[in-house]
């Protein structure tokens, strides 16, 4: 019989490598809106994301909040635990397209008098500047301008 004269060293296992994603991605959103991530991780540390492009999407308590038009980048990661290392995911990124912005009068009159006039109510929602205009200036005239930001696509 043979025996080892080799003294016995513990081994020492390092700690797992863990996986990391967000799992519910949108394809797209829209300026305004917002979602909840939902991380699909593999390891025991605590797991969050945050945003590269701060300009676009904020990470606020777990939410994703989008305030800007144009690319969001979102990164899950998790710390490192008992038995996992910790993770930086890689980043994950949607489009965040304009907003659409809505506007009505709410007090046209059903019938007017030559030569009277009113000061139409308007309901407006966006961030461009609301005004009014005549579609029929034989009958009646309106001045005034409408403009949007890039935030917000003009109402139709």
């Amino acid at each position: 019989m043979l025996r080892s004269t080799a003294a016995r060293r513990p081994s020492r296992l390092g700690q797992a490598t863990p996986t990391i994603t967000i799992a519910n991605v949108p394809a797209s959103g829209v300026y305004g809106d917002s979602f909840t991530p939902s991380i699909t991780y593999s390891g025991d540390g605590t797991a969050s994301v945050a945003s590269n492009s701060t300009g676009i999407c904020t990470v606020v308590s777990g939410t994703v909040h989008y305030v800007g038009v144009g690319t969001c980048s979102l990164t899950a990661s998790a710390t490192a635990g008992t038995d996992y290392a910790s993770v930086p995911g890689s980043a994950q990124t949607f489009s965040i397209g304009q907003a659409t912005s809505t506007i009505t009068i709410a007090n046209v009159p059903s019938s007017g008098v030559y030569g009277g006039s009113f000061t139409p109510s308007i309901t407006y929602s966006g961030d461009g500047t609301a005004s009014v205009a005549s579609n029929s200036t034989g009958i009646c005239t309106v001045t005034g301008a409408w403009s949007t930001t890039s935030a917000w696509a003009p109402a139709l």
